[in-house]
């Protein structure tokens, strides 16, 4: 993901870490963010038709997965309360994201 996009998808503390990391890891794990916001944004849609804009929810990395956290109430945390803890692969240039909220 491009540089000039990260403010509209990232919140304060992922643009933090986004501007510790040199620039081919802040590249890569900005395109992460953006995926792990989506499979969020479109698993709690699923089952709350919430619709959600990027600074709802903000995401930290683990080595092999991510945590979703709420920075407003969600309708999905009533009857799943968060945080939500995702997974992602990066291979070949491409990046996935998954995670099920149960």
């Amino acid at each position: 993901m491009r540089p000039h996009l990260w403010g509209r998808i990232c919140g304060p503390e992922e643009l933090a870490l986004l501007a510790s990391l040199d620039a081919p890891t802040a590249l890569a794990t900005a395109t992460l963010i953006f995926s792990a916001k989506e499979a969020f944004y479109k698993c709690q849609h699923t089952l709350s038709g919430q619709w959600l804009g990027f600074a709802d929810i903000s995401i930290s990395i683990e080595a092999d997965g991510f945590t979703v956290r709420p920075t407003q109430s969600l309708q999905i945390a009533l009857q799943h309360p968060g945080p939500w803890h995702g997974r992602f692969l990066r291979e070949d240039g491409l990046v996935i994201t998954g995670l099920c909220i149960v």
